[in-house]
């Protein structure tokens, strides 16, 4: 895992993941899609970017309810999916449907010819470590993080400012629980 995840970071062009950086900020709804093992990290990613960018959505396509979801979307929004070996069928559909809605995509994926790279405007690529019983997720775990401390980066203040609302939010709903260390 921890090959994985270096040899992500050495081999991803800065400009490829500045430009989904600047996506996701100029973005006027970001949809984060993912499926099966996937799920769980779109869930990550979506719940960072919403605290600097409330107009976020998370699909986790095991829900059924991904129509729905997909209704309001139109050019100006973006789709971010997630997606490795063996790739979901459902995912590969809301990306087509994304593109005939004009919306902009990025996929987060392990081969630049896998089926929803083909589809996205903008390829993240993750390396996989050796061949295992199970997908690794570590490397796109460390892309979700480095996307979301960009775009926080990028807001400037008003990252700050949307990070004390969201504690304050967090205190008032008790999130978090309340131990000493």
């Amino acid at each position: 895992d921890a090959d994985a995840v270096l040899g992500t970071l050495a081999h991803m062009p800065r400009k490829t993941f500045d430009a989904a950086v600047a996506a996701i900020v100029s973005a006027r709804r970001t949809y984060v899609v993912g499926s099966r093992g996937s799920a769980g990290l779109a869930l990550v990613l979506g719940m960072g970017l919403r605290i600097f960018l409330p107009e976020t959505r998370v699909i986790a396509v095991n829900v059924g309810d991904e129509a729905e979801e997909l209704l309001s979307l139109r050019r100006g929004d973006l789709v971010i999916v997630i997606s490795v070996l063996r790739y979901s069928g459902q995912t590969l559909e809301i990306l087509r449907f994304a593109h005939e809605a004009k919306a902009r995509t990025v996929a987060i994926t392990d081969s630049p010819t896998s089926p929803v790279a083909r589809l996205a405007n903008l390829v993240l690529l993750v390396r996989q470590t050796s061949p295992r019983t199970m997908a690794g997720y570590s490397a796109i775990a460390s892309v979700a993080s480095a996307l979301t401390e960009a775009v926080a980066a990028r807001r400037g203040g008003k990252a700050g400012k949307s990070l004390r609302k969201a504690e304050a939010l967090w205190d008032r709903f008790r999130v978090h629980a309340r131990e000493s260390r």
